[in-house]
């Protein structure tokens, strides 16, 4: 309701500036017309003050003894009499209200985009090409690693595990990494690795176990640790 009221208002005060306009053209254009058809001594001059809308002196009149120019209250000096009224702060708030503005989004913070040199490059290590091979008296594991040095190269043995591990790390390669399961009948402390031509070489020797021999006893009758039966 609030705004259909300043609408109105707004409106109002439009219709009457139009109607005030046409009202006032209309007198100027009736003044100009009687100033144009009276003779100069009697309409421009007859009297000694001059009026705001007669000739002040001689230059303003033509060879007739017409006016040719002339000042209004609302002419070409003059002023319109309703000019304070629309020109006044409070009329051009109305103004400044109706006009559409452009709404725009409050600016928000984003968060800056981290530098790709300072964010930490994670490295997935690959599998290097291996073989594993079984011998009469050894287990015999070949890794090819070229362009790595013996100290680039860690060999880990975990005996609970029964594995060996092995892993590379160069400035220049990718990272390397292999587990390796040794079967039971490998010696894990007597591993030996060997690095030549690019060829890690990893050899288990084999465990040599003897067999028991288990006698076998009639029935009713145990045998005892020592394998001989008891009576």
């Amino acid at each position: 309701m609030f705004f259909l009221a300043i609408l109105d208002i707004f409106f109002t005060l439009f219709v009457v500036k139009l109607i005030a306009g046409f009202i006032f053209s209309r007198i100027d254009s009736r003044s100009r017309w009687q100033c144009g058809s009276a003779s100069a001594s009697d309409n421009c001059q007859s009297q000694s003050q001059p009026k705001p809308w007669s000739c002040k002196s001689s230059a303003q009149t033509n060879s007739i003894g017409q006016c040719s120019r002339r000042e209004t209250p609302f002419g070409h000096h003059g002023q319109h009499p309703f000019r304070h009224f629309f020109q006044s702060p409070a009329f051009q708030v109305f103004e400044f209200e109706f006009q559409p503005q452009q709404q725009t989004a409050p600016v928000r913070d984003q968060p800056q985009p981290v530098p790709a040199a300072t964010q930490p490059t994670v490295v997935v290590p690959v599998t290097p090409v291996h073989t594993f091979k079984t011998e009469d008296k050894q287990f015999v594991l070949s890794v090819e690693v070229p362009g790595f040095s013996r100290s680039q190269l860690t060999t880990t043995i975990t005996d609970d595990l029964r594995q060996i591990k092995v892993e590379g790390k160069n400035e220049t390669r990718k990272p390397v990494e292999l587990t390796v399961i040794v079967p039971r009948l490998g010696d894990l402390g007597g591993v030996n690795a060997v690095l030549e031509d690019g060829i890690l070489t990893v050899v288990i020797p084999k465990v040599e176990r003897d067999g028991r021999i288990v006698t076998v006893g009639s029935a009713g009758k145990a045998t005892g640790d020592d394998g001989y039966v008891v009576a």
